[in-house]
């Protein structure tokens, strides 16, 4: 997949290249002597390298060209909301008689995903993210760092946890998945309604218009 990636991305690079001017100019074939190039040209290689590379971690991965290509990691990114349900909790604290409102926001790019789950105590950012496949499906396993508001910091401390969602489509209509911490406690997540905007708290998030994802595969 990294060749075929390396190929699509130079693929578009020297398309642009191209048509600024004639490749046969711009890369001193043999068969250009007769030509000559401006030097001044060359100074927009780098730029225009970095210029697309930029474009395909930011946008083009997710659309036709990057699955073309061969990058097949869901797209995720946005806010989604949905609500955890705890499965194991902590002795002598009460497990809560409904589940718990949450809103998981997720920033993606091609090389780089980050999320920060909320809810109206605490919130929690991931350490490290990545996707990983297994039987042909495709799960997101992340590590985070939860930290509570102080006033409820007592019953709920700071805490490290994994967690992890199974993908059933390249660009999926929710997330399911399940938690772990190092406290020994655990729970399952189930977030079913998404926007595309990008809540920065639980409350911010409660501005926002969600709706239901249609599923692509």
């Amino acid at each position: 997949m990294i060749l075929k990636l390396l190929g699509g991305v130079l693929t578009v690079f020297f398309s642009i290249i191209f048509s600024l001017q004639p490749g046969c100019n711009l890369l001193h074939l043999s068969f250009c002597a007769d030509l000559k190039p401006k030097a001044e040209t060359f100074n927009l290689v780098g730029p225009i390298f970095a210029a697309v590379l930029y474009a395909f971690n930011r946008w083009f991965w997710r659309m036709k060209i990057g699955r073309w290509i061969g990058w097949k990691s869901p797209d995720i990114q946005g806010t989604w909301r949905g609500e955890l349900e705890l499965l194991r909790h902590l002795p002598g604290i009460r497990k809560p008689n409904a589940p718990i409102p949450i809103v998981l926001v997720v920033r993606q790019e091609a090389f780089r995903i980050r999320l920060t789950l909320y809810t109206a105590e605490s919130n929690s950012s991931s350490l490290a993210a990545d996707f990983t496949k297994i039987d042909d499906e495709n799960e997101l396993v992340y590590s985070y760092r939860n930290e509570s508001d102080p006033r409820h910091r007592l019953q709920s401390p700071i805490h490290i946890g994994t967690a992890v969602f199974k993908m059933l489509s390249l660009k999926p209509a929710s997330l399911i998945g399940e938690y772990y911490t190092d406290r020994l406690t655990a729970g399952r997540m189930s977030l079913t309604e998404h926007t595309s905007d990008l809540a920065v708290s639980f409350n911010d998030a409660s501005q926002l218009t969600f709706k239901l994802r249609p599923v692509i595969r």
